[in-house]
């Protein structure tokens, strides 16, 4: 037993630092200043983003409390929304940044498992959160979302399935089946959108993006400039949407039961 959670805290310390690592820059707000990450290589995430946007309205008059908010990318994509947006990271590297992108919303430095407002929300998100979270933490970061949401609140998470390979900041990944039982003991699901087609068409897309790494410095040349239109709608025709089974990537919303 000792040994197991001396694990544990070992992984933790490990995870934390490859994000915290990754966090020595914004990273996520990449694709405002560099043309090549919003062309090619931040189309995976940016329609994540996108998604996610439409998926939540309407959000006009709406609270929302962005777990797991990181540098805030999310946070900035709503910017336009007019909703009330409160993101919360343990990273305080990461909730500078978010502060620093999104001078009207409110950031906090809270752990996920002692969550405690004296106001609740209409939506959470946990975006690309879950798969950092300790299988033991799970279950009490779950129960927090749940009271920190107003009756009938919409709950949306997103996370990599096993379909792709684990990632060494990564616990888990997971199935459609097992996150939806993590959940609907305290929720019920709305809706499920597969994302980001696993396979070959994905090591497909991959070898293009390397290809249009090569030729990026000659992009207003016209063959070039029809290629890296290609690579884009290739991404959009065979990865952005797809079915759970082939999903790299899966985003379920969710509706708060009551009186759980």
């Amino acid at each position: 037993m000792i040994h197991q959670q001396e694990n544990l805290v070992e992984e933790f310390v490990n995870e934390q630092k490859i994000q915290e690592g990754q966090y020595s820059f914004p990273y996520h707000y990449l694709d405002q200043c560099i043309e090549f990450y919003r062309r090619v290589l931040y189309l995976d995430y940016l329609s994540l983003l996108r998604i996610l946007r439409e998926v939540l309205q309407p959000l006009r008059g709406q609270k929302l409390l962005d777990a797991g908010c990181g540098d805030g990318r999310l946070c900035y994509e709503l910017r336009k929304d007019n909703v009330k947006v409160l993101g919360i990271d343990c990273s305080e590297r990461a909730i500078r940044f978010a502060k620093a992108f999104n001078p009207s919303a409110e950031f906090r430095i809270t752990d996920l498992t002692e969550l405690n407002f004296d106001e609740e929300f209409d939506i959470v998100t946990m975006v690309e959160v879950l798969e950092h979270l300790s299988p033991s933490v799970i279950p009490i970061t779950i129960r927090n979302l749940w009271r920190a949401l107003k009756t009938q609140g919409k709950l949306l998470v997103s996370v990599p399935t096993t379909n792709l390979p684990l990632s060494p900041k990564h616990y888990q990944h997971f199935t459609v089946d097992g996150l939806e039982d993590l959940f609907t003991p305290m929720f019920e699901t709305e809706r499920r959108i597969g994302h980001l087609k696993s396979g070959r068409s994905w090591k497909h897309f991959l070898r293009l993006q390397r290809y249009a790494e090569l030729v990026w410095p000659l992009r207003n040349k016209l063959g070039v400039k029809q290629f890296l239109k290609h690579v884009e709608n290739y991404y959009r025709q065979n990865l952005e949407s797809c079915r759970l089974k082939e999903a790299g990537r899966v985003i379920l919303l969710f509706r708060k039961k009551p009186d759980c």
